[in-house]
């Protein structure tokens, strides 16, 4: 598998959110945002949207309960440990850093939702701005997630990207799903052989 050759530590990894979350955090703040005025103005409205509660927030890393978090677990935990490049994409915040933040909310990423081409420059910021040369993303085939990590311009910017997906996960997938790619990102953190990967998961080459 070509994500042997890749050092997880020195790779951009994008990884979605998840419908669960875990309640409660620490009392709001106004703490400047890393983010242009762009992707904030959008949060906002996306927000309101979702009726989002900021009253309390909590890393990303940690708000998400879903499937793939709670799999990936002690692997993502590491990751966030050792600073490793690694974003999350939300249906309320559009792209986060893992350790940014966030209040309660309930939306799926919907692509027309945010600004054409935002999300995808500022994948391609991150990447520059942690000097990586590979992405990695995992996301559901048919999801936005996904589609958004398709379109970016990824061989453009001079980057090696690869989307990790899970195919015909048969009955139950949308449950199914998140906790496989919650596997393979395990996997892929730990350096294990292509065998190890939960069956069905497939790589895309994207640039």
């Amino acid at each position: 598998m070509i994500l042997q050759k890749l050092v997880a530590a020195e790779t951009l990894l994008v990884i979605p959110c998840s419908k669960g979350k875990r309640s409660g955090g620490e009392p709001s703040s106004r703490e400047q945002s890393p983010w242009p005025p762009d992707l904030l103005t959008a949060r906002q409205s996306n927000l309101e949207t979702a009726k989002a509660d900021e009253r309390q927030l909590l890393p990303a890393w940690l708000r998400y309960t879903g499937g793939f978090y709670t799999t990936a677990g002690s692997e993502l935990r590491d990751a966030v440990a050792r600073d490793t490049p690694l974003l999350i994409l939300s249906g309320g915040y559009g792209v986060l850093h893992a350790e940014e933040p966030i209040g309660d909310y309930n939306k799926i990423l919907r692509l027309t939702d945010w600004p054409g081409g935002l999300l995808e420059d500022l994948l391609i910021r991150e990447a520059g701005r942690r000097d990586v040369s590979s992405v990695v993303a995992f996301a559901a085939s048919s999801s936005d997630y996904a589609k958004l990590i398709r379109r970016t311009k990824w061989k453009e910017a001079g980057l090696g990207a690869f989307l990790v997906t899970i195919r015909n996960a048969g009955t139950g997938a949308s449950g199914k799903v998140p906790r496989l790619l919650g596997q393979a990102f395990a996997c892929f953190w730990r350096g294990r052989p292509a065998e190890m990967y939960p069956e069905g998961t497939t790589v895309e080459i994207l640039g």
